[in-house]
């Protein structure tokens, strides 16, 4: 999965590329206990993500945010990406408590609030979410919804760098 950086009002955050949504082998029906991933160009329609998501399945939650998020084969609408992303965090996924709080920092269809961004961000960090915590120390490092505090900022990008390293190496 790719990461790339972007600037929200003077913030730099992490954003992971969109999630890959993970659907049942054998009879595409999401009942057996083995997995596969799709390739994009093996993705589920949006339908049928839909139809994982309404069933509860957090990562097709996550997966369908994403969508009306970035208005990738769907019409833009923050809103509804908020209504999906909060069912996934509200099963506890990390990285749908990291785009809430992206959301957020960036007023993506809520008034921009960087305090309520620092929530979701450390409850996603509290489950070690490595992007979480980077978006954490670029808070302390411009002061937005925190005071400036370059010592902090440097904290949660080393704890970032040593939970990204710590993935790579399989290790986590």
């Amino acid at each position: 999965m790719k990461n790339k950086k972007t600037i929200k009002a003077g913030v730099v955050v992490q954003q992971e590329a969109a999630p890959s949504v993970r659907a049942e082998s054998g009879d595409d029906d999401m009942n057996d206990n083995q997995q596969q991933e799709h390739t994009p160009s093996e993705v589920p329609t949006v339908e049928r993500v839909k139809q994982y998501a309404e069933q509860g399945v957090a990562q097709a939650q996550l997966y369908l945010g994403s969508l009306y998020a970035t208005g990738n084969g769907v019409q833009l609408d923050y809103e509804e990406a908020w209504k999906w992303f909060k069912k996934a965090a509200g099963q506890g996924h990390s990285d749908a408590l990291n785009i809430l709080g992206l959301l957020c920092a960036g007023g993506c269809g809520v008034p921009q609030d960087y305090m309520q961004a620092r929530v979701y961000w450390e409850l996603a960090a509290e489950q070690g979410n490595p992007s979480a915590l980077f978006n954490l120390g670029a808070l302390y490092a411009v002061g937005y919804g925190v005071p400036q505090d370059y010592m902090q900022a440097r904290v949660y990008w080393e704890l970032a760098a040593e939970l990204s390293a710590l993935r790579i190496s399989g290790s986590a």
